[in-house]
């Protein structure tokens, strides 16, 4: 999958603007650009962060099947580019998945990061998953003070090296270097310069403070405004002619550093105060809350920046409010009519971007591997229901049937109706299975309409398990082998090898087993099938797998607990195992009403104990993780 980027510049001739009919942008109202922050947790304690909220309003967690629904819906409003932000989203646990969700729906994928743990490990797991653009934040270019003003030493040594060596890969991607201008650090600009171009940044983002009104302890007080502006700015500007940038680039950060703390648009005494603009038109002419949102990662929906501040202006959540209900909002609209009176204190549409390259970036980005909205094409089912012909052609050719077979079974027992099971399907499976050579016999006589059954009557088949799809692609990798235990007709294992896993396909000896191996065969798919032998014995097999998926099979053993031994015993450490019964619910069981010799051996507790002892559940239904 190719992705691309172009840097989008949030500066504008606001001071020109200011007095002009109409906004600063002009944007189409839709969310073009969308904040979300999994999480408000950060390593640093930025002295400068703590007007904001670090704590969730709520104890609830939107999940990543939620962010997923909550991304196409995003999609499908205008939204064009997501910016991960927080706290520092790099201690969000899922942080990798929820990238490669925004990437899997079209769209960009940006990162507000301090660096800590942006290690090359870290690095290539985020490239891979889609992020094109990395927003480091680099306070002053002096080591001592930037871990100073963050409240984290080793910080700036620890971030400037692993960025460096993130930049000698030469992998594409967009660097920002931002760097919240203050008292402390108006000095070092040039130095910061000197930074962003040893490190081969893109941009050098110069943000000035926010909600710093009421302490002051960073805002420039009038003698720091005018000492920049006389003894820095000019310098600064000599500096910019002299880069080896284009000569558009340099007039364009020029016009920017010579409208820094520009008194005469705004006077000193309101810059000293942390009121950036003159008066209230400011909330007209701002187009933030109609191109922009924030999302918490309990779901709370902000309009704009400023109310990480001012709290009494969150629009809603999302957990409880569709987005776009909530974009389309009274109470959003009035917002974005109104604004607040936060609004003069807020610098958003007065940050600047010191450009050295805008070129676009471009690379190929392995998410295209495999996507679960692309399950049904990869398995050629669509959603309405509609089959592919090969896959009757595959049914026909096999066991030797017509078109009028398909249409007298159908006739008789509708594809969504559960009579089949009743009248044609049970007596066939389970009457008489008393020894394993009666149960194979019912199973082989049944083999030609259960596989068209699983064929053409379930086209839903996957949907449930579109969570534990997404979890093998996050988890697993290229190298991994998944057993498929019980494949019937092969769709499963189909699918796993076609999202790029070695597959050990496992079933019973007879003709539904046999016309599996025959599709995969036919696909050329590297799928190794061992068959399950009439007294029951599992085969041993050619190394150890990462990853079982066993879907409504054990209720079908005479054997239960040694078939979930033979998977303890051969999964890797640290592998997973998926397992699905027709006995739904919180509780481990093994067996169903139509299989009373199972009954008869499956004691809940029983298995409740071996599966405590083997494995630990991960929080997913139905998915566990090996102990060892």
């Amino acid at each position: 999958m190719k992705i691309n980027y172009k840097s989008k510049y949030y500066y504008t001739d606001y001071t020109k603007k200011y007095t002009e009919s109409g906004t600063f942008y002009n944007v189409e109202e839709k969310p073009k650009l969308v904040v979300l922050k999994p999480t408000l947790n950060c390593i640093a304690n930025c002295e400068h962060c703590n007007p904001r909220s670090k704590k969730f309003s709520t104890n609830k967690e939107i999940s990543l099947l939620q962010y997923d629904k909550l991304l196409k819906k995003l999609r499908e409003m205008g939204t064009e580019q997501i910016c991960i932000s927080g706290g520092e989203p790099l201690i969000y646990k899922d942080i990798i998945k929820l990238i490669r969700l925004i990437t899997k729906n079209g769209l960009k994928a940006s990162l507000n990061t301090n660096g800590w743990f942006l290690d090359m490990k870290k690095f290539n797991e985020l490239i891979d998953a889609g992020v094109i653009c990395i927003n480091l934040s680099i306070d002053s270019p002096i080591a001592e003070e930037h871990d100073r003003l963050r409240a984290l030493k080793g910080l700036f040594n620890k971030s400037v090296t692993q960025i460096k060596q993130c930049k000698e890969t030469n992998i594409p991607f967009r660097l920002n270097l931002r760097m919240v201008l203050s008292k402390h650090n108006y000095k070092e600009i040039s130095e910061m310069i000197d930074l962003a171009r040893g490190i081969k940044a893109d941009i050098l983002s110069i943000d000035m403070i926010e909600a710093d009104s009421k302490n002051k302890k960073f805002l420039l007080n009038a003698d720091e405004i005018n000492d920049f502006k006389d003894n820095y700015v000019p310098g600064l500007i000599e500096k910019i002619k002299k880069l080896d940038i284009e000569d558009r680039l340099k007039d364009y950060n020029i016009k920017q550093l010579k409208d820094m703390f520009n008194t005469r648009f705004n006077n000193i005494r309101n810059f000293e105060e942390g009121l950036y603009w003159p008066d209230d038109t400011i909330k007209n002419k701002c187009d933030i809350p109609s191109s922009f949102m924030i999302i918490e990662g309990d779901g709370m929906v902000l309009p704009c920046n400023a109310v990480e501040y001012n709290r009494d202006k969150i629009i809603g959540n999302v957990l409880e409010t569709d987005i776009e209900e909530l974009w389309t909002s009274k109470k959003w609209n009035e917002f974005r009519k109104n604004k607040m009176n936060f609004c003069r204190e807020c610098p958003m549409n007065m940050s600047y971007m010191i450009v050295f390259n805008e070129d676009e970036v471009e690379r190929e980005c392995s998410i295209e591997r495999f996507s679960s909205d692309k399950i049904k094409d990869m398995i050629k089912i669509n959603k309405n229901k509609e089959y592919n012909e090969e896959r009757l052609e595959e049914y026909l050719d096999f066991f030797g049937k017509d078109n009028k077979f398909i249409e007298k079974i159908n006739n008789r027992y509708p594809i969504d109706s559960q009579e089949y099971k009743v009248e044609f399907l049970y007596p066939k499976f389970f009457n008489n299975m008393n020894t394993n050579r009666t149960i194979f016999n019912s199973y082989n006589n049944a083999s030609e309409f259960y596989s068209l059954r699983q064929l053409l009557g379930r086209p839903n088949k996957f949907e449930n398990q579109l969570e534990i799809f997404d979890f093998m692609d996050e988890n697993l990798n290229d190298k991994s082998i998944v057993m498929d235990y019980g494949c019937c007709v092969g769709d499963f294992s189909i699918l796993f090898a076609k999202m790029g896993f070695k597959v050990f396909a496992f079933d019973l000896d007879i003709d539904t087993f046999k016309f599996a191996q025959k599709r995969f065969k036919d696909r050329n798919l590297d799928i190794e099938t061992y068959s399950v032998l009439e007294d029951m014995k599992l085969p041993e097999i050619s190394q150890k797998v990462d990853f079982v998926f066993c879907r409504d099979v054990l209720e079908h053993t005479v054997n239960p607990i040694e078939v979930l031994e033979y998977f303890y015993k051969n999964l890797n450490d640290n592998g997973y195992m998926y397992i699905s019964t027709m006995n739904p619910g919180e509780e481990i069981y093994i067996g169903a009403e139509h299989l009373e010799n199972t009954i008869k051996q499956a004691k809940s507790e029983e298995y409740r104990d071996f599966f405590e002892e083997h494995f630990i559940n991960i929080g997913v239904h139905g998915l566990y993780k090996k102990k060892v």
